[in-house]
């Protein structure tokens, strides 16, 4: 029996992923408790037509809850199927990021005022991360841990060879959600970004290791994290290189990197010698 998609139901969507999150057991003495595998089965089934993130995050924990087992093997081919691979699709909209350009992508669809998520691959057709738009307007966003407009910064700042594919998906009630970002502001902030990221990344470069000087060290005056800057700092007084820590942190790679091109501009980090 094939499933259908639920994104149209979202209230019997919301209880079936609350269900699976339910009948995932917790490990106990390197053993998983057998209970209700049946049922859950069953309700991965059921929503094995709604490529959703929320559906492709609770089948992302089946399939690591269940390594070795009939139901990891099922959520893994579940979300393959729920994948538009830009290396087959019939039903997506598919293209060459460093052809078309992200910017140029996003702001095709939202003139078309497109429904749909907007899927990127990297080279090797490994996911990075999704865009989720309704009516041309950018409503969710998850990339590398982070979510939202840092997602879309994300892209921004360090973008990748690879492709793109885009499913249509039917729009709800006709309007973009009240709380849609801005597509302009976030390209204009997304570009500002990039040149920033790439100025730090020049004065802090990959696998370089710093020290201390004795230096006060000063954060942007844009950068309110107090709490961030501190543990950027602890990292990178202990000769952890920019973009270790910036896979560490999981924030924003650019508030990273400016912090330690920011130190190193200044005279508070120096390289190791």
């Amino acid at each position: 029996m094939r499933s259908s998609a639920l994104t149209v139901d979202p209230e019997q969507l919301a209880a079936l992923l609350v269900s699976i999150r339910e009948l995932v057991p917790s490990k106990m003495l390197g053993f998983v408790a057998k209970r209700g595998h049946h049922e859950l089965s069953c309700v991965i089934h059921a929503v094995a037509g709604t490529p959703t993130p929320e559906v492709r995050a609770v089948l992302e924990l089946v399939a690591e809850k269940f390594k070795g087992h009939a139901l990891g093997g099922q959520a893994r081919k579940t979300l393959a199927k729920l994948e538009p691979s830009a290396a087959k699709t019939t039903d997506a909209l598919t293209g060459d990021l460093e052809l078309f350009g992200l910017p140029n992508v996003l702001q095709s669809l939202a003139g078309s005022q497109s429904t749909g998520e907007l899927v990127l691959f990297d080279a090797h057709q490994a996911r990075q991360g999704s865009i989720t738009m309704a009516l041309g307007a950018i409503t969710r966003c998850e990339a590398g841990g982070l979510s939202g407009a840092e997602a879309v910064y994300l892209f921004m700042e360090k973008p990748f060879p690879g492709t793109f594919a885009f499913r249509t998906a039917a729009a709800e009630g006709g309007m973009a959600a009240p709380s849609a970002l801005d597509l302009m502001s976030l390209l204009m902030e997304g570009a500002r970004r990039h040149d920033e990221y790439q100025q730090a990344k020049a004065l802090a470069a990959d696998g370089v290791r710093f020290e201390p000087t004795g230096t006060p060290a000063i954060r942007p005056e844009d950068e309110t994290d107090g709490e961030l800057a501190s543990a950027v700092w602890d990292r990178a007084a202990a000769g952890t290189p920019a973009n270790e820590s910036e896979l560490a942190l999981k924030t924003d790679p650019f508030r990273v990197r400016r912090l330690y091109g920011c130190w190193v501009e200044s005279g508070s980090l120096r390289p190791r010698t």
